[in-house]
Protein backbone atom coordinates (compact mmCIF):
# COMPACT_ATOMS: atom_id res chain seq x y z
CA UNK A 1 0.00 0.00 0.00
CA UNK A 2 1.78 3.21 -0.86
CA UNK A 3 1.28 5.59 1.81
CA UNK A 4 0.01 9.33 0.84
CA UNK A 5 2.90 12.41 0.72
CA UNK A 6 0.78 13.77 3.08
CA UNK A 7 1.27 11.30 5.81
CA UNK A 8 5.35 11.34 5.53
CA UNK A 9 6.16 14.42 7.07
CA UNK A 10 3.80 14.34 9.77
CA UNK A 11 5.04 10.21 10.50
CA UNK A 12 8.80 12.18 10.50
CA UNK A 13 7.50 15.03 12.88
CA UNK A 14 5.86 12.85 15.46
CA UNK A 15 9.12 10.91 15.46
CA UNK A 16 11.67 13.71 16.05
CA UNK A 17 9.48 14.89 19.08
CA UNK A 18 9.16 11.44 20.65
CA UNK A 19 12.95 11.24 20.14
CA UNK A 20 13.18 14.77 21.88
CA UNK A 21 11.20 13.22 24.27
CA UNK A 22 13.35 10.44 25.15
CA UNK A 23 16.50 12.69 25.32
CA UNK A 24 14.71 15.06 27.86
CA UNK A 25 14.46 12.24 29.81
CA UNK A 26 18.42 12.14 31.43
CA UNK A 27 18.90 15.99 32.10
CA UNK A 28 18.09 17.62 35.28
CA UNK A 29 14.56 18.54 35.60
CA UNK A 30 14.43 22.52 35.76
CA UNK A 31 15.17 24.08 38.91
CA UNK A 32 16.83 21.22 40.34
CA UNK A 33 20.51 20.56 40.80
CA UNK A 34 21.82 17.96 39.58
CA UNK A 35 24.49 15.40 41.57
CA UNK A 36 27.59 16.62 39.95
CA UNK A 37 26.76 20.21 41.42
CA UNK A 38 25.99 19.66 45.09
CA UNK A 39 27.65 21.41 47.66
CA UNK A 40 27.00 22.13 51.00
CA UNK A 41 27.23 19.16 53.12
CA UNK A 42 27.84 20.36 56.97
CA UNK A 43 29.49 22.99 58.78
CA UNK A 44 31.94 22.48 61.51
CA UNK A 45 31.30 23.93 64.48
CA UNK A 46 27.84 24.64 64.22
CA UNK A 47 27.93 27.67 66.27
CA UNK A 48 31.03 30.40 66.50
CA UNK A 49 31.80 34.18 68.02
CA UNK A 50 31.86 36.48 65.09
CA UNK A 51 35.23 36.75 63.56
CA UNK A 52 36.08 32.83 64.11
CA UNK A 53 36.68 30.27 61.70
CA UNK A 54 34.43 27.37 61.01
CA UNK A 55 35.18 24.72 58.25
CA UNK A 56 32.19 23.85 55.42
CA UNK A 57 32.60 20.42 53.56
CA UNK A 58 30.69 19.45 50.80
CA UNK A 59 31.64 18.72 47.00
CA UNK A 60 32.25 20.10 43.72
CA UNK A 61 33.41 23.41 45.16
CA UNK A 62 35.74 25.61 42.87
CA UNK A 63 39.47 25.42 44.60
CA UNK A 64 39.66 29.38 43.37
CA UNK A 65 38.69 31.69 46.00
CA UNK A 66 37.62 34.07 43.52
CA UNK A 67 35.01 31.95 41.97
CA UNK A 68 33.43 31.70 45.57
CA UNK A 69 30.81 33.29 47.61
CA UNK A 70 30.13 32.31 51.08
CA UNK A 71 27.48 34.13 53.23
CA UNK A 72 26.52 34.16 57.21
CA UNK A 73 22.44 34.71 56.85
CA UNK A 74 23.48 37.19 53.73
CA UNK A 75 27.08 38.55 55.17
CA UNK A 76 29.82 37.90 52.89
CA UNK A 77 32.50 36.26 54.49
CA UNK A 78 36.34 35.50 54.13
CA UNK A 79 37.41 31.69 52.02
CA UNK A 80 40.95 31.05 53.58
CA UNK A 81 41.00 27.87 51.85
CA UNK A 82 39.50 25.90 49.60
CA UNK A 83 39.74 22.10 48.11
CA UNK A 84 37.00 20.58 46.12
CA UNK A 85 35.38 18.96 49.28
CA UNK A 86 36.35 21.71 51.66
CA UNK A 87 35.98 25.40 52.45
CA UNK A 88 38.03 27.19 55.48
CA UNK A 89 35.82 30.43 56.08
CA UNK A 90 35.67 33.23 58.93
CA UNK A 91 32.45 34.11 60.20
CA UNK A 92 31.56 37.73 59.69
CA UNK A 93 31.77 40.29 62.21
CA UNK A 94 28.43 41.59 62.07
CA UNK A 95 27.26 38.30 61.15
CA UNK A 96 23.70 37.29 62.97
CA UNK A 97 22.23 33.39 63.56
CA UNK A 98 20.51 31.81 59.99
CA UNK A 99 21.51 30.02 56.99
CA UNK A 100 24.81 29.66 55.55
CA UNK A 101 25.06 29.71 51.63
CA UNK A 102 27.80 28.71 49.66
CA UNK A 103 28.05 29.88 45.79
CA UNK A 104 30.26 27.81 43.60
CA UNK A 105 30.49 28.64 39.75
CA UNK A 106 27.17 30.15 39.73
CA UNK A 107 25.40 26.78 41.58
CA UNK A 108 24.29 28.03 45.46
CA UNK A 109 23.13 25.41 47.81
CA UNK A 110 22.21 26.51 51.41
CA UNK A 111 22.72 25.34 54.66
CA UNK A 112 20.09 23.25 56.46
CA UNK A 113 20.42 24.30 60.18
CA UNK A 114 20.98 27.45 60.99
CA UNK A 115 24.52 28.99 61.86
CA UNK A 116 24.45 29.99 65.30
CA UNK A 117 26.95 32.91 66.03
CA UNK A 118 27.67 33.47 69.88
CA UNK A 119 28.74 36.56 71.72
CA UNK A 120 31.06 37.81 74.35
CA UNK A 121 30.46 41.27 75.57
CA UNK A 122 34.18 43.60 77.14
CA UNK A 123 33.58 45.33 80.51
CA UNK A 124 36.12 47.53 82.00
CA UNK A 125 37.09 45.48 85.79
CA UNK A 126 39.52 48.20 87.10
CA UNK A 127 41.04 51.35 85.59
CA UNK A 128 44.75 51.22 87.71
CA UNK A 129 47.06 48.65 88.85
CA UNK A 130 47.69 46.38 86.18
CA UNK A 131 50.04 45.78 83.31
CA UNK A 132 50.47 41.73 83.73
CA UNK A 133 47.54 39.34 85.13
CA UNK A 134 47.43 36.07 86.57
CA UNK A 135 44.39 34.03 87.65
CA UNK A 136 44.20 31.31 90.20
CA UNK A 137 41.78 28.38 90.93
CA UNK A 138 40.22 29.97 93.87
CA UNK A 139 39.19 32.98 92.29
CA UNK A 140 41.59 35.69 92.88
CA UNK A 141 43.50 37.96 90.50
CA UNK A 142 46.74 38.92 91.21
CA UNK A 143 48.38 41.87 88.73
CA UNK A 144 52.16 43.35 88.67
CA UNK A 145 52.12 47.02 88.24
CA UNK A 146 55.64 48.49 89.20
CA UNK A 147 57.23 47.40 91.97
CA UNK A 148 53.90 46.06 93.67
CA UNK A 149 51.67 42.71 93.55
CA UNK A 150 48.14 43.30 93.85
CA UNK A 151 45.51 40.90 94.71
CA UNK A 152 41.63 40.98 94.38
CA UNK A 153 38.69 38.45 93.94
CA UNK A 154 37.77 38.28 90.52
CA UNK A 155 33.40 38.36 92.12
CA UNK A 156 34.31 42.19 92.74
CA UNK A 157 35.23 44.01 90.21
CA UNK A 158 38.15 47.02 90.84
CA UNK A 159 39.37 44.97 94.51
CA UNK A 160 42.47 45.12 93.65
CA UNK A 161 44.69 46.17 96.31
CA UNK A 162 48.52 46.17 97.22
CA UNK A 163 49.17 42.28 98.26
CA UNK A 164 53.18 42.46 98.63
CA UNK A 165 54.72 42.59 101.70
CA UNK A 166 58.38 43.12 101.33
CA UNK A 167 61.25 45.64 102.99
CA UNK A 168 63.31 46.17 100.01
CA UNK A 169 61.20 47.55 96.89
CA UNK A 170 61.07 45.15 94.56
CA UNK A 171 61.95 47.41 91.02
CA UNK A 172 59.89 46.69 87.39
CA UNK A 173 57.78 43.39 88.24
CA UNK A 174 56.53 41.92 84.79
CA UNK A 175 54.69 38.75 84.44
CA UNK A 176 52.77 37.18 86.98
CA UNK A 177 51.77 33.36 87.63
CA UNK A 178 49.97 31.35 90.35
CA UNK A 179 51.08 27.90 92.27
CA UNK A 180 49.73 25.31 94.59
CA UNK A 181 48.36 27.07 97.87
CA UNK A 182 48.15 30.54 97.43
CA UNK A 183 51.62 31.02 96.23
CA UNK A 184 52.64 33.82 93.88
CA UNK A 185 55.77 33.86 90.97
CA UNK A 186 56.88 37.01 89.76
CA UNK A 187 59.34 38.32 87.42
CA UNK A 188 61.46 41.06 88.78
CA UNK A 189 62.87 42.14 85.14
CA UNK A 190 65.48 45.28 86.33
CA UNK A 191 67.04 42.51 89.04
CA UNK A 192 66.63 39.60 86.42
CA UNK A 193 65.22 37.26 89.45
CA UNK A 194 62.24 35.30 89.78
CA UNK A 195 60.18 36.64 93.18
CA UNK A 196 58.45 34.23 95.71
CA UNK A 197 55.61 35.61 97.27
CA UNK A 198 53.17 33.14 100.16
CA UNK A 199 49.57 33.32 100.82
CA UNK A 200 50.13 36.36 102.95
CA UNK A 201 52.36 38.22 99.84
CA UNK A 202 55.30 37.84 102.19
CA UNK A 203 58.41 38.47 99.54
CA UNK A 204 61.40 35.86 98.63
CA UNK A 205 63.86 35.87 96.30
CA UNK A 206 63.39 32.01 94.56
CA UNK A 207 66.04 31.73 91.69
CA UNK A 208 68.54 34.90 89.95
CA UNK A 209 68.78 38.18 91.86
CA UNK A 210 72.82 38.62 90.99
CA UNK A 211 74.61 40.03 87.92
CA UNK A 212 72.56 39.43 84.58
CA UNK A 213 73.55 36.37 82.61
CA UNK A 214 72.72 32.90 81.71
CA UNK A 215 73.78 30.44 84.83
CA UNK A 216 72.09 26.70 85.75
CA UNK A 217 72.56 26.32 89.21
CA UNK A 218 70.42 26.45 92.43
CA UNK A 219 68.37 29.05 93.72
CA UNK A 220 69.89 32.32 93.91
CA UNK A 221 73.50 30.94 92.14
CA UNK A 222 71.85 30.80 88.69
CA UNK A 223 71.64 33.74 86.42
CA UNK A 224 68.90 34.64 83.91
CA UNK A 225 69.92 37.02 80.78
CA UNK A 226 66.31 38.97 80.64
CA UNK A 227 63.60 36.63 81.99
CA UNK A 228 60.15 37.89 80.76
CA UNK A 229 57.21 35.34 80.49
CA UNK A 230 56.37 32.78 83.30
CA UNK A 231 54.42 29.76 83.54
CA UNK A 232 53.86 27.07 86.31
CA UNK A 233 52.90 23.39 85.19
CA UNK A 234 50.87 21.09 86.85
CA UNK A 235 53.36 19.49 89.18
CA UNK A 236 54.49 22.87 90.14
CA UNK A 237 57.65 23.14 87.74
CA UNK A 238 58.43 26.99 87.12
CA UNK A 239 58.87 28.05 83.65
CA UNK A 240 60.49 30.94 82.33
CA UNK A 241 61.35 32.75 79.29
CA UNK A 242 64.96 34.02 79.24
CA UNK A 243 65.70 36.39 76.48
CA UNK A 244 66.00 33.21 73.87
CA UNK A 245 65.97 30.59 76.00
CA UNK A 246 63.08 28.54 78.07
CA UNK A 247 64.32 27.75 81.91
CA UNK A 248 63.09 25.62 84.20
CA UNK A 249 62.98 25.86 87.77
CA UNK A 250 62.01 22.63 90.00
CA UNK A 251 60.46 21.75 92.97
CA UNK A 252 63.73 21.99 94.27
CA UNK A 253 64.48 25.67 93.49
CA UNK A 254 66.98 24.12 90.52
CA UNK A 255 67.40 26.00 87.24
CA UNK A 256 67.75 24.21 83.99
CA UNK A 257 67.85 25.29 80.24
CA UNK A 258 64.97 23.84 79.54
CA UNK A 259 65.06 24.70 75.58
CA UNK A 260 66.71 26.99 73.35
CA UNK A 261 70.12 29.10 74.09
CA UNK A 262 71.90 31.82 74.52
CA UNK A 263 72.50 31.89 70.22
CA UNK A 264 69.33 33.04 68.97
CA UNK A 265 67.80 32.31 65.26
CA UNK A 266 64.65 30.31 64.49
CA UNK A 267 64.68 26.98 64.69
CA UNK A 268 62.10 24.18 65.63
CA UNK A 269 64.04 20.83 66.94
CA UNK A 270 64.64 18.90 70.51
CA UNK A 271 65.46 21.04 74.05
CA UNK A 272 68.79 22.84 73.86
CA UNK A 273 68.98 22.39 69.50
CA UNK A 274 65.96 24.96 69.22
CA UNK A 275 66.93 28.82 68.98
CA UNK A 276 64.28 31.52 69.91
CA UNK A 277 64.51 35.68 69.51
CA UNK A 278 63.02 37.72 72.33
CA UNK A 279 60.56 35.38 74.11
CA UNK A 280 57.88 37.12 75.94
CA UNK A 281 54.74 34.91 76.86
CA UNK A 282 54.09 31.74 78.28
CA UNK A 283 51.15 29.50 78.59
CA UNK A 284 50.82 25.75 79.58
CA UNK A 285 47.59 23.43 78.20
CA UNK A 286 45.82 20.76 80.07
CA UNK A 287 48.52 18.17 78.50
CA UNK A 288 51.43 20.21 79.82
CA UNK A 289 52.24 21.87 76.48
CA UNK A 290 54.30 25.19 76.70
CA UNK A 291 53.48 27.46 74.52
CA UNK A 292 55.89 30.75 74.04
CA UNK A 293 55.49 33.52 72.08
CA UNK A 294 58.48 34.21 70.05
CA UNK A 295 58.46 38.31 69.38
CA UNK A 296 61.44 39.22 67.07
CA UNK A 297 60.69 35.77 64.66
CA UNK A 298 56.64 36.98 65.01
CA UNK A 299 55.77 33.42 66.13
CA UNK A 300 54.26 31.29 68.23
CA UNK A 301 55.94 28.29 69.24
CA UNK A 302 54.95 24.79 71.23
CA UNK A 303 57.42 22.97 73.59
CA UNK A 304 55.82 19.39 74.33
CA UNK A 305 56.51 17.75 77.74
CA UNK A 306 59.53 16.40 76.48
CA UNK A 307 60.96 19.36 75.61
CA UNK A 308 60.47 19.30 71.42
CA UNK A 309 60.35 22.72 69.68
CA UNK A 310 57.81 23.09 66.73
CA UNK A 311 55.85 26.22 65.23
CA UNK A 312 52.63 26.52 65.76
CA UNK A 313 51.81 30.02 63.98
CA UNK A 314 53.37 33.02 62.37
CA UNK A 315 55.18 33.40 59.04
CA UNK A 316 57.44 35.35 60.73
CA UNK A 317 56.06 38.48 58.42
CA UNK A 318 55.24 41.63 60.67
CA UNK A 319 51.16 42.23 60.32
CA UNK A 320 47.90 41.10 61.18
CA UNK A 321 47.05 38.52 58.51
CA UNK A 322 44.22 36.05 59.46
CA UNK A 323 44.15 32.65 57.84
CA UNK A 324 46.14 29.75 57.64
CA UNK A 325 48.24 29.23 60.83
CA UNK A 326 51.71 29.05 58.53
CA UNK A 327 51.22 32.15 56.62
CA UNK A 328 49.37 34.48 59.44
CA UNK A 329 51.22 37.10 60.34
CA UNK A 330 51.87 38.79 63.91
CA UNK A 331 52.86 42.04 65.43
CA UNK A 332 54.73 42.18 69.09
CA UNK A 333 53.07 38.75 70.50
CA UNK A 334 52.73 39.12 74.02
CA UNK A 335 51.09 37.64 76.44
CA UNK A 336 48.95 33.93 75.74
CA UNK A 337 46.27 31.87 77.43
CA UNK A 338 44.78 28.53 76.50
CA UNK A 339 41.09 28.02 76.82
CA UNK A 340 39.41 24.39 78.42
CA UNK A 341 39.07 23.81 74.82
CA UNK A 342 42.70 24.23 73.62
CA UNK A 343 42.36 27.04 71.82
CA UNK A 344 45.17 29.71 71.82
CA UNK A 345 44.70 33.49 72.84
CA UNK A 346 47.91 35.39 71.70
CA UNK A 347 48.32 39.70 73.17
CA UNK A 348 49.79 40.84 70.17
CA UNK A 349 50.21 44.88 69.76
CA UNK A 350 52.58 47.35 67.64
CA UNK A 351 52.39 50.35 69.96
CA UNK A 352 50.67 52.65 69.07
CA UNK A 353 49.63 51.55 65.60
CA UNK A 354 47.39 49.07 67.07
CA UNK A 355 47.19 45.99 69.66
CA UNK A 356 44.78 43.07 69.08
CA UNK A 357 43.66 39.57 70.37
CA UNK A 358 44.03 36.85 68.17
CA UNK A 359 43.19 33.26 68.20
CA UNK A 360 44.30 30.20 67.36
CA UNK A 361 42.28 27.43 66.95
CA UNK A 362 42.63 23.72 67.65
CA UNK A 363 42.40 23.27 63.56
CA UNK A 364 45.78 25.73 63.12
CA UNK A 365 43.45 28.95 61.74
CA UNK A 366 44.21 32.15 63.30
CA UNK A 367 41.76 35.15 63.69
CA UNK A 368 41.50 38.40 65.44
CA UNK A 369 39.22 37.59 68.60
CA UNK A 370 39.49 41.32 69.61
CA UNK A 371 40.13 44.36 67.59
CA UNK A 372 43.11 47.41 68.87
CA UNK A 373 41.98 50.89 69.54
CA UNK A 374 44.45 53.76 69.42
CA UNK A 375 43.12 55.72 71.97
CA UNK A 376 41.37 53.63 74.86
CA UNK A 377 40.10 50.29 75.31
CA UNK A 378 36.16 50.36 73.61
CA UNK A 379 33.93 47.71 75.69
CA UNK A 380 30.83 46.05 74.41
CA UNK A 381 30.12 43.27 72.00
CA UNK A 382 33.71 42.06 71.02
CA UNK A 383 32.76 42.36 67.23
CA UNK A 384 32.11 46.37 68.08
CA UNK A 385 35.01 46.91 71.13
CA UNK A 386 38.94 46.92 71.63
CA UNK A 387 41.62 46.62 73.28
CA UNK A 388 44.62 48.85 73.76
CA UNK A 389 48.34 48.26 74.55
CA UNK A 390 47.56 44.60 75.85
CA UNK A 391 50.12 42.45 77.43
CA UNK A 392 48.37 39.72 79.00
CA UNK A 393 45.32 37.66 78.80
CA UNK A 394 44.52 34.90 80.95
CA UNK A 395 40.99 32.84 81.96
CA UNK A 396 39.63 32.25 85.32
CA UNK A 397 37.95 28.72 86.01
CA UNK A 398 34.53 30.26 84.69
CA UNK A 399 36.16 30.86 81.14
CA UNK A 400 36.37 34.34 81.40
CA UNK A 401 38.77 36.26 80.02
CA UNK A 402 40.51 38.57 81.70
CA UNK A 403 42.89 41.37 79.33
CA UNK A 404 45.87 44.20 80.96
CA UNK A 405 45.61 47.50 78.87
CA UNK A 406 47.73 49.69 79.59
CA UNK A 407 46.61 49.87 83.13
CA UNK A 408 43.10 48.66 82.95
CA UNK A 409 41.90 45.45 84.08
CA UNK A 410 38.94 44.15 80.87
CA UNK A 411 37.24 41.42 81.79
CA UNK A 412 35.34 39.33 78.57
CA UNK A 413 32.00 37.05 79.42
CA UNK A 414 30.85 34.42 77.25
CA UNK A 415 27.17 34.44 76.40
Amino acid sequence: MKIPKLIIPALFATATIFGACKKSNIQPISGEQSPAVKLLAGVTPSKGLPRSVVTITGSNFSTDKTKLDVRFNGMAATVYTATATQLVVGVPQTASTGKITVTSDGVTSTSVANFTVTGATQSTWQKTGSLYAAVDPQGNIYTTYGGDVYKGNIATPGSLTIFSNSTTPLKYLRTIATGASGVVYVVEWQRNSIIKLSSTGAVSVLAGGGLAGHRDGQGTAAGFAGPNGIAVDAAGNIFVADYSTIRKIDLSGNVTTFAGSMQQGNVDGAGTTARFSELTGLAIDAAGNLFVADNKNKNIRKITPNGVVSTIAGSGRTGYDDGPAATAAFGYPQGLAVDAAGNIFVADYDYPLTSTIRMINTAGYVSTFLQGNTQAVANGPINASSTYFSDSVVFDVAGNMYISNLGVVSKVAFN
